[in-house]
Parts: C-alpha cells; sequence; structure tokens
C-alpha cells in the first residue's frame, strides 16, 4: 500500500497545478493577446507556491519510496529520469515566481520563462502518469 503514496499524492498535486496553470493562461492572455481577463495575483501565487511544494515533496517521496522497494536507483527508468527533469522545471518555477512576485518586472522576458518552465512541466508530468502507470503495473506486484 506504501507504493500508492507517491502517485496519489502527485495526482493531487497536479491537479492544484492545474488550477494554477488556469490563472496563469488567463494572465498570458491578458498581457499578450490584449484580452481583458482578471488575474488573482495573491491566489495565483498562494496556489502555485503550494502546487510546487507539494509536487517537489511528491518527487522526494517518489525517490524515497523508489529506494526502499527496489535494489538499485533509476530502476524505473524513464519514469525516473524524467521525474529529474519535472523536479528542474519546478525549481526554475518556483525561483522565477518568487523573482516576479518581489519585483513585478515590467519586461516580459522573465514572465515567459516562468510561465514555459511551468507549461513543460505540466506537460512532463502529464507524461509521467503514463510512465507511472508502466511502473506499478510492470514493477509492482498485485496489479
Amino acid at each position: 500500500m506504501i507504493l500508492w503514496i507517491h502517485p496519489i499524492w502527485q495526482l493531487a498535486a497536479m491537479i492544484i497545478a492545474g488550477y494554477v496553470l488556469s490563472m496563469g493562461w488567463s494572465r498570458f492572455q491578458s498581457r499578450h493577446f490584449k484580452i481583458k481577463k482578471s488575474f488573482p495575483w495573491k491566489k495565483h501565487v498562494l496556489w502555485g507556491e503550494i502546487s510546487v511544494i507539494a509536487l517537489l515533496l511528491g518527487g522526494f517521496l517518489g525517490i524515497a519510496v523508489g529506494a526502499w522497494r527496489w535494489p538499485r536507483p533509476f530502476i524505473t527508468g524513464v519514469h525516473a529520469w524524467m521525474g529529474l527533469a519535472v523536479m528542474f522545471l519546478l525549481l526554475i518555477g518556483l525561483v522565477t515566481g518568487i523573482i516576479l512576485n518581489r519585483r513585478k518586472p515590467r519586461g516580459h522576458t522573465l514572465p515567459l520563462i516562468h510561465a514555459a518552465s511551468n507549461v513543460l512541466m505540466i506537460l512532463l508530468a502529464l507524461f509521467q502518469i503514463r510512465t507511472g502507470w508502466y511502473v506499478l503495473t510492470n514493477f509492482v506486484a498485485g496489479l
């Protein structure tokens, strides 16, 4: 049962990340397409921090469960390596988000880096669901 903690945790964190992405999409439309949309800045920051921290904790939880379950690291292959890429993108999103929240720069470069890294992170994390299912069905007994 302990092996299900990581996927359940990450799925919940991804739902939160999807909510944060929808708020960010409103901001992107407003700034780049001149479509009038409201942007709940503080809510986006709060839930963004929650989702990033939850996803990072879930990643470390996955590493811990993998180390507990299997004799060597990265036995899950693509799932493990892509998980590290997701965690790296999470850190980029977190750092750029902190800078954007504190300084609110006028340019478009940092917000675009923030958005691109987070969108790419979500796309990779969605692919992680597929590779994670492979891990569950092929490495975890009882499925």
